[in-house]
């Protein structure tokens, strides 16, 4: 693999959790000049003829741009890295990129996603996460963030504020995402298949048809299980943890004219899963086991988009029109949810067609957006507006008796949220001199909520008995509204022709909401929304290429003020199991994060990188108190990757054998536990290793995840029936060969 295919290069780990936050600033920034002589980030660029290496070209600013001459910290990955390392999803993402976590759950309404400590902590609400996924510019709606990378060309990792010209969504980072746009020079696919232990299996195929030398079309399809068994307490109810998940995507290019393209697009996800969790797992005598009946989540949707790009003279006018529908739904199943060996038989009546709770959430979202730029001169600038409309609607029907239901009391509940936001935005980098550039931009955005909450109990439910208040019908109609003003302006400085260093400062926002976990409803109150988000970022980095294109790094110090950060967690005062609770809390973060890729000889490449991060929060509330670190966030992790490719002659056929193996250390990390206070998660170590056996338009990949099977907890889940913590677990050992051709 040469380092053309990545950028930065952390060890993999599948379904491990790294948390790559960074150092202390303090410290840091008066080691940013050392930090020059031995930058770390990994390789910017695209092999050329002479052995040297081009520089990478990044959309990070939504305009075509050098990776070395952006101001931004990014981690870029190309097709072929993506392909050798058997990156498969968004999760897989994480082992790569120092500073970014996603936390997956088979339901895909709880997954979280973090770059440097800053994040989504806020379960099942209509408001956006806090790092937005784009797939060909397109905002990609939480419930498909699970979906498997299909037909990727490139991957970009925005760490940092990018609302400037991203928008919502994009409060702590950016996932920009592109695929393959179809080619019309020649017929061309792709087609694999792979298998495994743990009942893994996938396919899926790849076409790429020219159809005029103006039209040409890609389409293609994947569909990937997996059937995992784990210890049950009650193995007739839910012995085993499976998933299905289906893909497919489509895309018409069309060149009526030299200056108009125009582009149609289709993708549509589906994953089911069904798992034994009714609050996770727990741990008894060291072992895994699991409590009560099964969960299933269902969760599909599609995502339409056109783009129209025109060059008018000296200017690019691009338009983007999409529409996005998304289906979920999860259906728990609470019988003996926590009759754990007769410890905890909280479950008063144990009749599986009483004891369940199903959650129906649908979302439809139409944007649009235009963007202007240049197409000469020496000012690089963009100014766009955008409008969006999303309607999303969650119904929950719960008769649990308490056990599973969060703490919110059985009934139907509708939860309607409406909104609509529009935007204008406008950025530039100018050059000041030979040496010196100046960036910066402007985004005006305002966003209406209109909200209707209707609770309906069911009053021949038990829980009347414990509850005598409840009310027979309360509609809570409520509208909000935000609006704010971000930006960022950057200060550039080339050191040499290969060294580039810059200050930045950058603001994010993001709107407020209401969460449809909620009790007091069902006592005839009003919900109670959660406030707006601010995020103020103070950034210095480095970022350096050798002349002989063999090392490549970079190196960031930075410092994060998050006024009003949404957090939930269970109650630690609520008599309720699982009550959640929703809170606004002030938070800094700051690090460092250093990352290296070096190629010493050809065809090798050795990557590494160094991780401390700090988190603090700055005032009492309910789930963390005053001066404590974010829950789930490490404090240090570190890892390592090395991969080397070497032909061989194997009877008479040139064989191409390129091997990798990747480390990675993650340090403990905290979680609110079932007292009320701070437990933490042990440190583990996770190996993993691969091999591609190819030969002309065949390979053979053979993997090997969690080589020495670690057995560690991916989150820690506090306030549980009983006062016993659970746990959500990480994947073990498990081996796959994949075959793959292509033509």
């Amino acid at each position: 693999m040469a380092l053309r295919d990545h950028c930065l290069v952390d060890a993999p780990s599948i379904q491990s959790r790294l948390y790559k936050n960074l150092g202390r600033a303090t410290t840091a920034m008066t080691l940013i000049g050392g930090l020059a002589a031995a930058s770390v980030a990994p390789a910017l660029a695209q092999e050329a003829s002479d052995g040297l290496f081009e520089e990478i070209i990044v959309r990070a600013q939504k305009r075509e741009q050098s990776l070395t001459e952006v101001p931004v910290a990014i981690s870029v990955f190309q097709e072929g890295f993506l392909q050798d390392a058997l990156v498969e999803d968004l999760e897989d993402i994480e082992q790569f990129v120092a500073g970014f976590s996603r936390l997956a759950s088979p339901a895909p309404r709880f997954s979280q996603t973090f770059i440097r400590g800053v994040g989504s902590l806020q379960l099942a609400t209509a408001s956006d996460s806090s790092v937005g996924y784009y797939v060909d510019d397109v905002l990609i709606p939480q419930q498909l963030q699970g979906l498997r990378l299909f037909d990727v060309e490139q991957i970009e990792v925005l760490k940092g504020p990018q609302g400037t010209v991203f928008g919502r969504g994009a409060q702590a980072g950016v996932v920009n995402i592109r695929t393959k746009r179809p080619d019309m020079d020649a017929l061309s696919g792709r087609a694999y298949a792979s298998i495994g232990d743990q009942g893994f299996y996938n396919f899926g195929a790849i076409l790429n048809a020219p159809i005029t030398d103006d039209l040409a079309v890609r389409f293609g399809g994947a569909y990937e299980e997996t059937d995992e068994n784990v210890t049950s307490l009650q193995p007739d109810l839910s012995p085993d943890a499976s998933s299905e998940n289906i893909n497919a995507a489509a895309t018409i290019f069309y060149t009526p004219t030299k200056t108009i393209s125009t582009e149609l697009g289709f993708s549509y996800s589906r994953d089911d899963a069904v798992y034994p969790l009714a609050s996770g797992g727990f741990r008894v005598d060291g072992d895994r086991v699991f409590s009560g009946g099964p969960h299933t989540n269902k969760a599909d949707g599609y995502v339409i988009y056109g783009k129209v790009t025109a060059d008018i003279g000296d200017f690019n006018l691009m338009s983007i029109t999409s529409y996005a529908h998304t289906d979920s739904v999860l259906m728990v199943d609470a019988s003996d949810a926590f009759l754990l060996d007769g410890i905890f038989p909280l479950n008063l009546v144990n009749d599986p067609n009483r004891d369940f709770s199903d959650w129906q959430d649908q979302e439809d979202e139409f944007a649009q957006e235009f963007r202007l730029t240049p197409t000469s001169g020496d000012i690089d600038w963009i100014i766009g507006a955008t409008y969006y409309s999303n309607d999303y609607d969650s119904i929950v029907i719960q008769d649990d008796l308490l056990t599973t239901g969060v703490g919110l009391l059985d009934g139907i509940r509708d939860h309607n949220i409406d909104r609509e936001g529009w935007a204008v935005f406008g950025d530039a980098t100018v050059p000041l001199g030979d040496r010196f550039s100046l960036s910066g931009g402007l985004r005006y955005a305002r966003e209406d909520q209109d909200l209707v909450h209707i609770y309906m109990p069911f009053r021949d439910n038990i829980n009347q008995v414990f509850f005598p208040g409840v009310v027979d019908l309360n509609v809570d109609e409520q509208t909000q509204s935000y609006d704010a003003f971000t930006g960022r302006v950057a200060l550039s400085f080339d050191i040499t022709d290969g060294a580039t260093s810059y200050l930045s400062y950058s603001r994010g926002h993001k709107a407020g909401g209401y969460t449809n976990f909620v009790i007091g409803s069902a006592f005839g109150g009003a919900l109670t929304p959660f406030d707006e988000t601010f995020i103020n970022t103070y950034e210095a980095g480095l970022k350096y290429q050798s002349t002989d294109g063999s090392f490549f790094g970079t190196a960031a110090v930075y410092f994060n003020d998050v006024k009003n950060e949404q957090v939930s967690g269970g109650d630690p005062e609520s008599p309720i199991p699982f009550v959640i609770i929703f809170e606004n809390v002030d938070v800094e973060t700051y690090g460092v994060e250093l990352e290296a890729s070096y190629s010493p000889i050809e065809d090798l490449t050795l990557s590494a990188n160094f991780n401390y991060t700090h988190t603090e929060t700055q005032n009492d509330v309910q789930t963390v108190m005053a001066g404590e670190p974010l829950f789930d966030i490490p404090e240090i992790n570190a890892s390592f990757f090395i991969q080397y490719s070497k032909d061989v002659d194997i009877a008479g056929r040139t064989v191409t054998l390129t091997p990798n193996f990747d480390v990675t250390h993650v340090g403990r990390r905290p979680y609110l536990d079932s007292t009320g206070g701070t437990s933490f998660l042990d440190s583990y170590t996770l190996a993993n290793a691969s091999l591609r056996v190819g030969s002309g338009p065949t390979s053979l990949y053979l993997r090997a995840e969690n080589v020495f099977n670690e057995d560690y907890e991916l989150l820690g889940l506090g306030n549980a029936t009983g006062g016993l913590d659970s746990f959500i677990f990480a994947r073990l050992r498990r081996f796959s060969a994949t075959l793959q051709v292509d033509f």
